[in-house]
């Protein structure tokens, strides 16, 4: 499977210091975070999902407030319900939207809806796009990086980076301001419940926390507590680590949405090479294999290997059109083949399957979650398999099987 490579950016130049960080499909890091160019970047993980991060100071986040309209309309309605915020032409801005949510009627007011949107000048947004795209790197994602830091229902959320401080609210609103300024910035946060039922929760290195922390802890006394939580000298790892809770407005939607070329298609093929060259199997000529003793078997194998094809060539849209791309065989095939044959036997079923490839001669089987995976392990013990268990942070059951020794034991 792809795998991602986050770029924090924080400067518009080709030669500039860059974050990175490598991850794999099953959120195990790659590679530890480094800063080096884009160049590097580009030559080091071709073919990687690129998702980059940009400056909060390049756009303005913010909630429309809009009458209870339809989905359709709350897109050409936002610049006018935003115009008396911006400084310059609404046609001149790029407005990025949110999931909406409902806001309930008061007695001041009828109900409507809650939009969060970022406004960003478009030129400044495709300066960024275009810097990641002259080093051969297509965005699939960009977010503004103080979006990634998640609310915390209880605390309010502090990141200390040089001499600013970004503070998150348990409702999600934001302001950046001095480290040295921190109740001065306090002041312009909405915080509901009071201050001084919620803790402040500082993330900073250890030099951030030795400049500014005395000051820190003097303007927070009005909450019910303190605490430090150290960064390293990078904070991309967790940024990364919040994307999933923050869920970060995309930048690339509309005219800015990710580019699929054919270069691109290309790329990626050749990182699911492993499952492109075990697709033969679905060949309707070759009689031989395990997989035909069991109907369940087969057809667990057939949707199984092509949905694993077509979540990266998005033009297969059959088994048939599948069959084209074949003209290899290699001795994984059969491996794979008498595997997930074993496993239809054991009960798993095909929609359980996250992710079936052969890898340094080992079958991997990753698993949605870890219901039923102890009896099919059994099971594939019992058929000579050599069965590695693994299991994710996210709840994912990853089986490693090998059954070389087995083929060769007398």
């Amino acid at each position: 499977m792809t795998q991602t490579l986050y770029l924090r950016l924080t400067e518009l130049a080709a030669d500039a210091p860059v974050e990175g960080l490598l991850v794999a499909a099953d959120g195990i890091v790659v590679a530890e975070a480094t800063t080096g160019a884009l160049t590097e970047f580009a030559a080091r993980c071709p073919g990687a999902r690129v998702i980059a991060l940009v400056p909060g100071s390049e756009a303005l986040a913010t909630t429309a407030r809009l009458p209870k309209i339809s989905a359709a309309k709350v897109r050409t309605s936002l610049p006018y319900a935003l115009e008396e915020f911006l400084a310059s032409d609404l046609d001149a801005q790029h407005f990025a939207i949110g999931r909406a949510a409902a806001r309930a009627a008061t007695s001041s007011g009828e109900a409507g809806l809650n939009v969060p949107v970022i406004v960003m000048l478009r030129t400044r947004l495709d300066s960024w796009v275009d810097l990641l795209r002259a080093q051969g790197l297509e965005p699939a994602a960009m977010h503004l990086e103080d979006s990634c830091v998640a609310a915390k229902p209880g605390d309010v959320v502090g990141w200390m980076r040089a001499d600013e401080l970004l503070l998150r609210s348990p409702s999600g609103d934001a302001v950046v301001g001095r480290s040295d300024d921190l109740a001065a910035a306090l002041q312009l946060l909405p915080t509901d419940p009071p201050a001084a039922t919620l803790g402040l929760q500082i993330h900073a290195t250890a030099d951030e926390r030795a400049r500014h922390g005395a000051l820190i802890e003097h303007a927070a006394t009005g909450f019910s507590r303190v605490s430090w939580l150290a960064l390293p000298s990078s904070p991309l790892p967790w940024l990364v680590s919040q994307l999933a809770i923050a869920a970060p407005i995309d930048l690339l939607q509309g005219e800015f949405a990710p580019r699929k070329s054919v270069a691109i298609g290309v790329t990626r093929w050749r990182l699911a090479a492993a499952l492109v060259a075990v697709m033969f199997l679905l060949h309707v000529g070759e009689r031989m294999f395990v997989w035909q003793r069991d109907n369940t078997a087969a057809a667990l194998l057939e949707r199984t290997l092509f949905d694993a094809v077509k979540s990266v060539r998005p033009e297969v849209q059959s088994p048939n059109d599948a069959q084209a791309l074949l003209g290899k065989r290699d001795s994984s095939g059969r491996a794979l083949t008498t595997a997930l044959a074993d496993l239809a036997a054991a009960g798993a079923a095909a929609d359980s399957l996250g992710l079936v490839a052969v890898e340094a001669g080992n079958v991997r089987i990753e698993f949605r979650s870890s219901l039923a995976t102890d009896n099919i392990e059994k099971s594939l013990i019992a058929e000579n398999w050599q069965v590695r268990k693994d299991a994710m942070i996210d709840g994912r059951v990853v089986l490693t099987l090998n059954r070389a020794r087995s083929e060769r034991a007398p």
